[in-house]
């Protein structure tokens, strides 16, 4: 008798803890859904922005990273910030990543992962993304100064220091001189950055 009470109580309890699950998840799919409706009122006006220009997923460096987040927000993607400050956005595995002078996509946002540079080189060429990339490899070295920031801020040693590594990376410029790169570590998946290279900095007038 005692034994089936405690079977049916830990059979409910099991029953309430996996309702739980699917109500929170369903509430966090609203939440994405809502913001995501949101965010698609004014995409347009920001993709607009973006004509003749290099893109990747909607976002291109003539906007201002803010509005990136609203227009990668309106394709269900979460956007937070670091304790840096520093913007990203993730969907399932994909993550995109920001700074003052780069928008670097992991291959999960292009489901690439499977490819090496020289075969995403190739797509984007096919497709008319660049019209033509350089290929190059150079050696990375540690940066201490992120080492040792990373040290300060309780981070693991182990982790802090990479030993020296090859980059391979096919690069291509588009207008107004902002860049695509495909970048892939040696032993490593590739990824791709836009880099703001360029664009919107003064050029002399030689008139």
């Amino acid at each position: 008798m005692l034994g089936a009470l405690s079977y049916n109580f830990s059979t409910e309890y099991a029953d309430d803890i996996a309702n739980i699950r699917k109500l929170a998840d369903a509430a966090d799919q609203k939440a994405r859904t809502d913001a995501a409706t949101v965010a698609a009122g004014t995409t347009q006006t920001f993709s607009d922005k973006c004509n003749g220009l290099l893109t990747l997923k909607g976002i291109c460096w003539a906007m201002a990273p803010d509005e990136m987040a609203t227009v990668l927000t309106s394709q269900q993607y979460e956007c937070k910030r670091d304790l840096f400050e520093n913007l990203y956005c993730e969907l399932g595995d994909a993550e995109i990543e920001f700074s003052e002078t780069q928008v670097s996509f992991n291959c999960e946002a292009f489901d690439v992962c499977q490819y090496d540079h020289t075969e995403v080189s190739d797509f984007l060429l096919r497709q008319g993304v660049v019209l033509a990339m350089e290929e190059n490899q150079h050696l990375v070295t540690q940066n201490a100064g992120d080492a040792a920031l990373w040290i300060g801020l309780g981070g693991s040693p182990a982790l802090a220091f990479d030993g020296p590594y090859w980059l391979n990376t096919s690069c291509g410029e588009g207008p107004k001189g902002q860049e695509l790169c495909v970048e892939q570590p040696e032993d490593g998946v590739v990824k791709l950055v836009l880099n703001k290279n360029t664009f919107g900095a003064v050029t002399p007038s030689f008139e």
